[in-house]
């Protein structure tokens, strides 16, 4: 697991930004979103900037760090959490991943969680 030290440092090579947008909604267990499924709710390119919002369903109690790396014409985004605590009760996060480099072009995302 990679330590959120390692993390900001590879935020500050890579030129990206993921971060939090509030606490997350609590949700019913027995709502019908797959808990792999990630839902993009906004995708901008503006000046070589690129800004995605997304949400995604996991077990309360948790924040999450982020790594990317280009594959093919891909921009490949894997979330990983950073607490070993599970709370028993199911959570909607939402969160912005912003990617200042206009040298770096990828015509898709993809967001994993490790």
């Amino acid at each position: 697991m990679e330590t959120k030290q390692e993390s900001l440092g590879a935020v500050k090579e890579k030129r990206f930004q993921l971060f939090s947008n509030g606490p997350c909604e609590d949700i019913l267990d027995d709502t019908m979103l797959d808990s792999s499924a990630v839902r993009i709710s906004t995708l901008e390119r503006d000046s070589g900037k690129l800004t995605v919002k997304f949400g995604f369903r996991q077990a309360c109690c948790q924040e999450f760090i982020g790594d990317y790396s280009i594959v093919n014409d891909t921009a490949v985004l894997k979330l990983e959490p950073v607490k070993d605590e599970n709370c028993e009760c199911f959570c909607w996060y939402s969160y912005t991943f912003i990617h200042a480099d206009s040298a770096e072009t990828f015509t898709g995302i993809k967001i994993e969680f490790l």
